[in-house]
């Protein structure tokens, strides 16, 4: 009696163990047919593959999206100028023109106040005595440099003297006596203006 209850019971572990493997080659034949490289880790593992639009939907309907903006949030959105004012062109056209027009106002308004004032003097006076001004700064200019220039070549001529060397190398001493000379007087008549 035993022996007919195991000999039935490996009967039907045969048959499971048969059912298996047709099972096994059937997902074997699916893989092959699909070529799909993950479809084997997802049987295994149990789960099956979503498509991108698929784990976008469900996330949207976590995040309770989906829907798109409720009609107040889109209000509050179009309302609030603040947060979107840095990235509108034209609230930065709006902007700018608002302070070019501000800039030539205040101009306007500086020629008027100037025109109303009778006590100024008239342009074309004013105009001749800027001209005036300017040629005389232009003289003052001119004469610096006429003096700058000629004292660097004295200095030039004076230093090329004190260095002057003799046919074997040496220095000529009258010139560098003549030099210290005259820096000594130059030094002196400088500390008695500075005593007077």
């Amino acid at each position: 009696m035993w022996s007919s209850f195991f000999g039935f019971l490996i009967f039907i572990l045969g048959l499971f163990v048969k059912l298996l493997v047709i099972f096994g080659v059937i997902v074997q034949l699916k893989l092959m047919i699909n070529g799909n490289a993950f479809a084997e880790r997802d049987l295994q593992i149990g789960k099956f593959r979503t498509t991108k639009r698929q784990s976008k939907v469900k996330r949207n309907s976590k995040l309770g999206g989906a829907a798109g903006l409720s009609l107040e949030a889109f209000i509050n959105a179009k309302s609030n100028t603040s947060s979107c004012s840095s990235s509108n062109p034209a609230l930065i056209k709006k902007r700018r023109e608002f302070y070019e027009n501000a800039k030539y106002v205040s101009k306007f308004k500086k020629k008027l106040k100037q025109q109303n004032q009778p006590n100024e003097l008239s342009s074309a006076v004013r105009s001749s005595e800027e001209e005036k001004a300017r040629i005389e700064r232009e003289v003052i200019l001119k004469a610096k440099k006429e003096e700058r220039e000629n004292a660097e070549s004295c200095r030039k001529a004076a230093r090329k003297k004190t260095f002057k060397n003799t046919c074997h190398g040496q220095l000529v001493l009258k010139y560098w006596i003549e030099h210290l000379s005259q820096t000594v007087q130059g030094s002196i008549g400088k500390s008695i203006n500075k005593d007077l």
